[in-house]
């Protein structure tokens, strides 16, 4: 399990649900995973890949090996569409990148309606769970590119 003391874990949405799919009682699930918006984990993940492909390079300086990593699994949760950790609700409420909201909006889902005024994940005017789902893709590729880098 993941040391809450070094790295935050992930909560998920567990809310109870009427017969009619209305929300009784909302509370959270805290999982084992650790959040990516625990401000230590990327730059902990990122030493981590580079003290490996170091040795990989070391150890394998002779014989050149390729080798193919994929950084990042998945860019989901089955729970629920997004993180809400405190770190995450915190960033949940604040800007969103207007490029990457219009670039959805007019490539992949004209439901996400990005008006003039809206500048903030919680005010996009669309399909909650689309806008969920890219507010955490959005940041989940910040990560998977900021370990990237060193590839």
């Amino acid at each position: 399990m993941t040391d809450p003391k070094c790295f935050s874990h992930v909560y998920l949405g567990n809310n109870r649900l009427d017969n009619g799919g209305d929300v009784v009682s909302e509370t959270f699930l805290m999982t084992e995973s650790a959040s990516i918006f625990s401000r230590s984990l990327p730059h902990a993940a990122y030493a981590t890949f580079r003290a490996f492909i170091s040795h990989i390079r070391e150890v394998d300086e002779p014989i050149r090996t390729v080798f193919l990593i994929h950084i990042g699994s998945q860019i989901c949760f089955v729970r629920d569409r997004r993180e809400r950790s405190p770190a995450a609700t915190a960033v949940y409420k604040g800007h969103h990148p207007a490029d990457v909201v219009e670039h959805y909006h007019q490539t992949l889902d004209s439901a996400i309606q990005p008006a003039a005024n809206c500048h903030v994940w919680v005010d996009l005017d669309c399909n909650q769970d689309h806008g969920k789902e890219l507010f955490f893709a959005c940041h989940f590729a910040e990560c998977v590119e900021y370990l990237a880098r060193f590839g």
